[in-house]
């Protein structure tokens, strides 16, 4: 009698445990993907403000404030994207598991690419062209990678 019992409990404690791992193992992963696209989408809709200077030399548009806002908003939609990533990358349980299986890029490519993230959303507005273009292309590579292609 108490080995049916037994069995049946272990049986709902195991049912009870595999059938929670998602919210443990796979939810975190989920979302970590979710920030990576989002970190990627970013970079493109924004890269036209990003890689070009707010004005050149003394010559200011004419609407100055309204193009300064949307540079701001892009600043801000960069550090959002950078928040979201790093604290993603710390949910993640079994990261480097998922990792060698090339679900994920590794931990550094991820806080590297969040780092560039924070590095263009502060250099926006000061227009420096070049410097941010290899920012964003490094952290698009730096988001692309797996580890078969490293």
């Amino acid at each position: 009698m108490y080995d049916k019992l037994i069995a049946v409990l272990l049986g709902a404690f195991l049912g009870f445990i595999f059938g929670n791992a998602n919210k443990f193992l796979i939810d975190p992963l989920i979302d970590l993907k979710k920030a990576i696209s989002d970190a990627k989408y970013t970079l493109e809709f924004t890269k036209n403000k990003y890689t070009s200077p707010l004005y050149s030399g003394t010559t200011k548009y004419d609407n100055y404030e309204k193009v300064e806002k949307k540079y701001k908003d892009v600043e801000t939609s960069l550090r959002v994207s950078a928040s979201r990533l790093r604290v993603s990358i710390d949910s993640v349980v079994w990261f480097k598991m998922f990792h060698l299986i090339g679900l994920i890029p590794s931990e550094e490519n991820l806080k590297s690419a969040a780092s560039r993230l924070l590095r263009l959303s502060e250099h926006t507005l000061r227009g420096l062209t070049r410097e941010n273009t290899e920012d964003g292309d490094k952290c698009i590579k730096e988001l692309n990678s797996r580890i078969w292609r490293e």
